[in-house]
């Protein structure tokens, strides 16, 4: 498969992961606008987070270190 036949996997992980995700959002958004045949965009566990808020998860993880 040459460079023009590459398809791109995006797996997720865009927010909450520096200081502009709604510019990296922007990035991927027109990329996969530009030619979507070529652009996968999978959402990430951030994602998931910030779409159901607390949600996400239904208790809370036990602090790093914790006997359980």
């Amino acid at each position: 498969m040459g460079d023009d036949e590459a398809v791109v996997v995006q797996v997720g992980d865009l927010v909450d992961r520096g200081p502009d995700s709604a510019g990296v959002l922007d990035v991927v958004r027109r990329r996969l606008e530009g030619d979507p045949r070529r652009w996968v965009r999978l959402i990430g566990n951030h994602e998931w987070q910030y779409l159901g808020g607390e949600r996400f998860w239904p208790e809370p993880l036990p602090e790093a270190g914790a006997a359980g």
